[in-house]
């Protein structure tokens, strides 16, 4: 045997060695092999989603399309959405606060013309556009990063399926009101492979194609701003242009930046916005001093890690009080700023190597600064639809980071790699698989979801009510039994309790708890959950509520004088004509009857102005006519 040579059977496996890896590289860039990832990430997207076309509206639907006068025009809403903020059609009056002063008019466009097209009332249609446009976002997402940015194959791969297959995006495509999270990623992307067509091609003709695009992404949601300073860092990263190219290409992007708050400012004018004195729009204006709304924010900050590594539980809500405020005091602020802090060394160590690692994160750091609140506060404390940008570099940030481990233990230990992946990605695929469609059919409509929701998370006032509303809502249903009907009822009042109990000036509460006590005749902790809402506030549920009121009370009323009870009957009647307020038959009818029992009960200077108010709203009305008249003759006969 050779000392320093090598032997025969050495060599040969060294030649075995350099085929193998030259067959996998061959293997690994054949164009076939490209097409069944292309393959593999839409069918996976889209079976992962197709179960939520058969779902119904959900939460802001109704805002935005059920109840939305300018959406249910069809075509010619068009026009209102377009010159008027995105829930003025909803709300009838112009935006006043954070929540609704927004020019979005993108989305609602596609409802009006889904709605145009077929008519109102098709949510099936609408969910399937979803699904569909988000099995499009994958394949263009994986066709950006291996075509254009020639990032390695599996790299892109696994990012792609990971964020294909992610739960935490359920809230997006699952509500058909998360459209406009989805168009604006989708002309991101579409806008940024323009982009990269003019920086390859030099051909100008891409460029303001990519700048329209990237401003029809901001007519759907402005968080793509963000993307002003994204495409730079995909400009430093993937090319050699110096940094005056390069802002030179991002005033493009600045300037229709630009023209959107132009256009925002005419039709939903900054100067319309106040802040909310309300908790559920305002989830901070509890917070003492600055330090604890600061210190909140950074806490979100590591749960939206939590939600990306393990996300479990969802929901559609996080307002007060399901997080509660966090102070310099609590070691959870210091572990997210040393977590962020960690991710965001590694990415500036590695900048000028201009490595795969130190792209994703600084990308993750950009996408997720808006949602972050700590650089403009979004009226909201968290969001996961507000993870579904920044989770696409999260899922790269790990997959290089896995990458790397499999390659450490294949140098060092001999393992095979692909042992190693399937053994990681089978678990992760079925655990997001049970996640997902299990979420999915927890969106299936307002009941289902609020309830669902409820159990997760019974410290938001805001769930906490919506489950006590979809209690009456399923009391209400047909063929429900006596007896069901006020355990659905009381269980709803729990629910509404719950949610006072969180926010004890929380209005809306306090209305439909109102409605659930007068459904199981508690007519009196009806009207006074009422009159606390009444004692501040002109709800426009309050004309339900009065004609409610006023037929209640006209119907004690009349039993207590068929039964001689006339002073009960008297302060009933009384009771009856406070609320009905509407001028109508109803009005008339409390105020007829309330005169006859002012008359039996020889009182007949009331009965004479209950008679008169009768004939004022009705001078046709004969017995009141009579009855004024026989009231007339007791008071001159006295």
């Amino acid at each position: 045997m050779a000392k320093h040579g090598k032997t025969k059977v050495e060599l040969n496996k060294m030649n075995d060695i350099e085929l193998i890896q030259k067959s996998s590289v061959e293997v690994a860039n054949h164009p076939k092999l490209s097409f069944i990832l292309f393959l593999i990430l839409g069918i996976t997207a889209f079976a992962f989603y197709y179960h939520t076309i058969f779902n119904e509206y959900a939460l802001d639907d109704a805002m935005l399309i059920t109840q939305n006068e300018f959406t249910l025009k069809g075509f010619d809403g068009i026009k209102d959405h377009l010159t008027h903020d995105f829930i003025y059609g909803f709300r009838h009056k112009e935006a006043d606060d954070a929540a609704s002063s927004h020019w979005r008019p993108l989305s609602l466009i596609t409802v009006s013309v889904e709605i145009g097209l077929w008519g109102a009332g098709h949510p099936h249609r609408s969910h399937l556009f979803n699904v569909l446009l988000f099995v499009s976002i994958v394949l263009l997402l994986f066709y950006f990063l291996y075509q254009q940015l020639k990032i390695d194959k599996w790299v892109s791969f696994f990012s792609v399926l990971l964020f294909a297959i992610h739960p935490i995006h359920t809230e997006v495509v699952a509500n058909i009101k998360g459209r406009d999270e989805l168009m604006a990623l989708f002309f991101v992307l579409l806008s940024v492979v323009f982009l990269w067509k003019f920086v390859t091609s030099k051909k100008f003709v891409f460029y303001p194609i990519s700048v329209l695009l990237f401003f029809i992404a901001l007519t759907a949601k402005e968080a793509p701003i963000v993307f002003c300073v994204g495409f730079p860092v995909i400009l430093y990263f993937f090319t050699e242009l110096k940094f005056p190219a390069i802002f030179k290409l991002t005033l493009g992007y600045i300037l229709a930046t630009g023209i959107l708050f132009f256009i925002k400012n005419i039709y939903a004018p900054f100067e319309n916005v106040e802040v909310s004195n309300e908790l559920m729009n305002n989830p901070f204006l509890l917070a003492t001093g600055f330090l604890e709304p600061l210190c909140t924010k950074i806490y979100v900050m590591l749960l939206y890690l939590q939600k990306l590594l393990y996300p479990y539980p969802l929901s559609f809500d996080y307002s007060y009080h399901q997080i509660e405020y966090k102070s310099m005091n609590d070691a959870m602020v210091y572990v997210s700023m040393l977590v962020y802090g960690l991710i965001a060394a590694v990415g500036l160590w590695q900048l000028k190597q201009k490595t795969i690692l130190s792209f994703a994160i600084m990308m993750f750091f950009i996408t997720i600064s808006i949602s972050s609140n700590l650089l403009v506060d979004i009226g909201m404390v968290m969001g996961e639809r507000l993870m579904f940008v920044p989770s696409i570099f999260f899922m790269m940030i790990l997959v290089v980071v896995g990458k790397m481990g499999i390659d450490f233990l294949n140098n060092k230990f001999r393992i095979n790699k692909w042992i190693v992946t399937v053994l990681l990605i089978i678990p992760v695929f079925s655990v997001s698989a049970y996640i997902t469609i299990n979420r999915n059919l927890e969106w299936k409509d307002d009941i289902t979801l609020n309830i669902a929701d409820f159990k997760k998370c019974p410290n938001s006032a805001r769930i906490a009510n919506g489950a006590g509303t979809s209690y009456i809502q399923l009391s209400a249903q047909k063929n429900v039994s006596k007896s069901t009907k006020d355990s659905l009822l009381k269980q709803a009042i729990i629910c509404f309790n719950q949610s006072l109990k969180i926010h004890p000036t929380f209005d809306d509460a306090f209305l439909n708890r109102g409605v659930a006590y007068s459904r199981i005749d508690s007519l009196s902790k009806a009207e006074a959950d009422w009159d606390m809402v009444r004692q501040h506030a002109n709800h426009p549920k309050f004309v339900e509520f009065n004609r409610f009121l006023a037929l209640e009370y006209l119907k004690y009323g009349l039993a207590c004088g068929n039964r001689r009870s006339l002073d009960s009957s008297i302060n009933y009647l009384q009771k009856a004509v406070k609320y009905a307020t509407a001028n109508d038959s109803v009005t008339v009818e409390c105020f007829y009857n309330l005169g006859g029992a002012f008359y039996t009960a020889n009182k007949f200077e009331e009965a004479k102005i209950a008679f008169t108010k009768v004939m004022n709203l009705n001078p046709n009305f004969k017995d009141a006519k009579l009855g004024l008249a026989a009231s007339d003759f007791a008071l001159n006969k006295k």
